[in-house]
Parts: structure tokens; sequence; C-alpha cells
């Protein structure tokens, strides 16, 4: 299978409302993380969020100080782990969506963003084994939330 990686632009007047909605639940789960760049991601199932996570520090007993959870794999891992969904319906998912944005520090919107390289992998991995559909990594956009 080919990547299914791509940046997006929207705009507001193309939108649905619930794809608007989708995008300022997006825009909370950034306020969230104590980093000076708010990474967010949410993971849908026919346009449903049904993991969400934020970038966010992590410490464990491999590691020598604090080290950073991206926001795309917390929301990867909470998919299994905090679900609202049973383990039987996660097993069952198709086609998920994942969408993940940078939160602005000058404006209500969006910055550009990409995944690193190690999240790449592990995303890419999850689209050959289709797992995941689609990752969606937004590019700069203005909104009034």
């Amino acid at each position: 299978m080919g990547a299914s990686f791509f940046c997006m632009t929207i705009e507001k007047k193309s939108l649905s409302q619930k794809q608007f909605k989708i995008l300022r639940e997006l825009y909370k789960e950034s306020e969230k993380s104590p980093h000076p760049h708010k990474y967010a991601a949410l993971v849908l199932s026919k346009n449903q969020i049904i993991s969400r996570g934020h970038n966010d520090y992590k410490s464990g007993a491999f590691t020598s100080g604090p080290k950073t959870m991206h926001a795309e794999i917390a929301a990867l891992t909470n998919l299994g782990y905090h679900s609202k969904i049973s383990l039987k319906t996660r097993r069952t998912l198709k086609n998920l969506v994942l969408i993940v944005g940078r939160r602005s520090t000058h404006f209500k919107g969006f910055e550009d963003c990409k995944p690193c390289r190690d999240c790449q992998k592990k995303i890419q991995k999850m689209i050959n084994s289709g797992k995941i559909s689609k990752a969606m990594f937004l590019s700069e956009q203005h909104f009034d939330f």
C-alpha cells in the first residue's frame, strides 16, 4: 500500500457543521498540552471521534528524564486502552482517520505540522496493516473558535 499521509488546508466556508465541530474538538484537545508547541490528535471512525490525545511529558524506568509523548501516538495509544468502545469492537474497526494539528501561538487556529520520522514510520505501519486508512496533518489555518 502507498502512503496515505497528507497535509491539508481547510477553509471554514467549505466545512460542514460536523467537520467544524471536529476541528473545534481538536483545538480544545491541544489546550491540554503542557508544551509550548501544543499538538493534538483525534482518531475518527465514520466521522465520530473515538480517541484523542495531545503531546505531553512522560517518564519511565528506562528514561533519563522527561520525554515527550507525541499527540498522534497518544491518540492511537488511547484508542487501545481508554476508548469508550469495547475491545471486540476495536478489533473490527476499519477505515480509521487520524487528524493532527498544532495550535497556533499567534492566532486562533492551527499552524503547519508534520510527523517526526519515528511517528511517520509507526503510522505508516498502521496504514499498511489496514488499521488506519489515512493520516492528515493540518496546514496553517485561521478559525474563530
